[in-house]
């Protein structure tokens, strides 16, 4: 579940209630009474980039406060829909958590998850993260684009991952189109839109 444009997390994860009209029961208790297992994993990316969203009182919620009880035990133990009006035992509930940044999330929320700091990557796992996201780009492109190499790979695992992809797909693009399988320094740059001269390329 993204967290990057949700504002109204908290209904999706617990239900929206019946008096409204798009009422419909929230994540959690779906995945527990329709799934197969007691102890579902869910995992919320980016909870650094939730929004407040204002509510018809015209006060404002944020969204993480719907977690807070629903990672505490005590409380998880009656989680009760918004919707279905019914409560759960939503203790074993696996959450994992992503974010860019701790600033903004707050103390209690933090105290709730295992912190754990994942540092920018090393030359070897960046050209492993290139060689991954190149990869998935080209199955999503249906073509054969041959497995990068040489000066090609090492540029592109000086990027992040979403540039990267962006910049690998449009390379492609241009790859493909002149008949060829093989992405080339001249691909890149055309899919950078600027021209990479010789001399300042990697080896």
């Amino acid at each position: 579940m993204s967290y990057s444009a949700a504002g109204a997390i908290g209904n999706v994860l617990s239900g929206v209630d019946k008096s409204w009209g798009n009422s419909s029961i929230g994540v959690v208790f779906k995945l527990l009474t329709e799934g197969e297992f007691a102890n579902p994993v869910i995992c919320l990316d980016e909870i650094d980039k939730a929004s407040n969203s204002t509510l018809s009182s015209g006060s404002e919620r944020n969204p993480l406060n719907e977690l807070l009880a629903l990672l505490e035990p005590a409380t998880a133990k009656e989680h009760r829909d918004r919707c279905a009006e019914i409560r759960v035992d939503a203790r074993h509930i696996i959450w994992i958590a992503t974010a860019n940044s701790l600033r903004g999330l707050s103390a209690p929320l933090l105290s709730r998850f295992k912190l754990i700091l994942v540092g920018k990557p090393d030359a070897r796992s960046a050209i492993t993260i290139a060689l991954s996201v190149t990869a998935t780009a080209s199955a999503a492109l249906g073509v054969p684009v041959k497995r990068l190499r040489g000066e090609v790979l090492h540029l592109l695992a000086t990027m992040t991952p979403r540039v990267m992809r962006q910049v690998w797909t449009a390379a492609a693009g241009w790859a493909i189109s002149n008949g060829r399988f093989d992405v080339t320094m001249d691909d890149i740059s055309r899919g950078l839109g600027v021209d990479v001269p010789a001399a300042d390329r990697l080896h």
